[in-house]
């Protein structure tokens, strides 16, 4: 005997409630691929949340900073200059302006040559090129001794070049200062260790390093920077231009060294937290380095003369901290994270089931989409199945009890919206009726 129930729908202009059921597949298919996507889930989210982002901790605050300075070097007496040294091979023309010729040598005071604090904030400079120019006021009378209200510069006679002899053999020590307050954490005493990051991305321990403090000569600096020698000629195309003649130098154009003082205890995403280290980021600015001393009086009256210094600029800066610590707040938004990624990814396994396996799916789909009357009277049913026992009901008379036991539920505001006009249609095939035991 087919049979069959249908829902009639009122309109209410309400959209009904979707309310998730559980469904159970049994097909091994879908039990092998739910339990492959669990596991594969379980094992990315340990890694990626535990291992890789470490969701369980976050950057302690750090303070740094560097101080540098130089010691006087001692050339000895009768030494042969070096090679830069009045060398016409060494002279450099920019364009018309700017002319860079008969340079000679001179050793001017180590305070003469390294600087820092006034005229350098948060840098340090090593001085390479000195050039002098004289000036004479064209208003001053030399036999009166008096300047006229109008002051106009005229330059006297050419330049005075000069290289700083063998500034590539002076000591320039570097002082680091870490600290880490949260932790009591000073690396001078702690003695962490200290790497440098070349521009080429290669990593080196500074050994040799004690307590975060650094002295090299200035040509062990620059090769740290995979710089050759300050008379590398490698980055003439970038400084020079077309009217340019000779090749500029480092030594007399400059250029800018930058560090970048980085503090962690992981070298990498996947490491897992250790002792503390400082890592230097070393970078190089090739770009010309000029400073400008302010003009002061020379031999004659009305003369003064300007002094121009070409040099290596150090410039020091702080990066985000990697200093890992736990952190309770960040371990609690962490486990929301991961509950949302498996959320998602429950959500992911279900919609390849219902969307991956064709007619499967489809067959799957339609039986987890019934109303939720649907359940109500499988249950109704499975009730009055039990109370009827042994007086024989059919199952159509059962299922008419129940759609009018829900009919008058609906009538009383029990059911979805009190609309009476909701009901369950039962279709039963035409066969003939059998006659009563009472009829002839």
């Amino acid at each position: 005997m087919g049979q069959g129930i249908e829902r009639q729908i009122g309109c209410t202009g309400f959209r009904w409630v979707s309310i998730p059921v559980r469904s159970r597949l049994t097909d091994n298919r879908i039990v092998r691929f739910q339990n492959i996507a669990f596991v594969s889930t379980v094992i990315v989210a340990c890694t990626i949340f535990i291992f890789g982002i470490k969701g369980w901790a976050s950057p302690a605050s750090i303070v740094t900073g560097a101080n540098m300075w130089m010691n006087p070097l001692n050339i000895p007496p009768g030494q042969s200059p070096p090679v830069y040294c009045n060398n016409e091979a060494f002279d450099y023309i920019y364009d018309p302006n700017w002319k860079y010729l008969n340079n000679s040598c001179i050793s001017p005071s180590v305070d003469d040559v390294f600087q820092k604090g006034t005229g350098h904030p948060g840098a340090f400079w090593v001085t390479t090129y000195i050039s002098h120019t004289v000036l004479k006021d064209s208003s001053c009378n030399v036999t009166t001794k008096t300047c006229g209200a109008y002051h106009r510069a005229v330059q006297v006679g050419p330049n005075e070049n000069y290289f700083i002899e063998s500034v590539e053999k002076y000591d320039l020590s570097a002082q680091l200062a870490v600290q880490i307050p949260s932790m009591d954490y000073d690396g001078r005493t702690g003695n962490a260790k200290l790497y440098v990051k070349k521009p080429n991305g290669t990593i080196e321990e500074l050994s040799d390093a004690s307590k975060l403090l650094v002295t090299r000569k200035v040509s062990e600096w620059i090769s740290l920077f995979g710089l050759e020698s300050l008379d590398s000629t490698a980055s003439d195309s970038l400084y020079s231009v077309p009217e340019s003649v000779g090749k500029c130098r480092y030594r007399m154009c400059g250029l800018v060294l930058i560090f970048e003082i980085e503090v962690a205890n992981v070298f990498n995403f996947w490491d897992f937290p250790r002792e503390n280290f400082v890592l230097l980021h070393l970078s190089v600015e090739k770009n010309w380095q000029r400073s400008i001393y302010r003009p002061e009086p020379f031999q004659a009256f009305g003369q003064t003369r300007s002094t121009s210094v070409y040099g290596i600029r150090m410039v020091w800066r702080q990066k985000e901290s990697k200093v890992l610590v736990f952190s309770a707040e960040r371990c609690f938004l962490s486990i929301l994270d991961v509950f949302i990624f498996f959320y998602i990814m429950k959500y992911m396994t279900w919609y390849v089931v219902l969307h991956g396996f064709g007619s499967d799916s489809k067959k799957w789909t339609r039986n987890i989409e019934p109303y939720m009357e649907h359940y109500d009277f499988m249950e109704k049913m499975r009730r009055k199945s039990q109370i009827a026992g042994g007086r024989n009901k059919t199952v159509e008379e059962m299922a008419r009890e129940v759609m009018v036991e829900m009919d008058q539920d609906q009538s009383n505001g029990d059911m979805r919206d009190g609309n009476s006009s909701s009901a369950y249609v039962f279709q039963e095939k035409n066969t003939p009726q059998k006659p009563n035991s009472g009829e002839a």
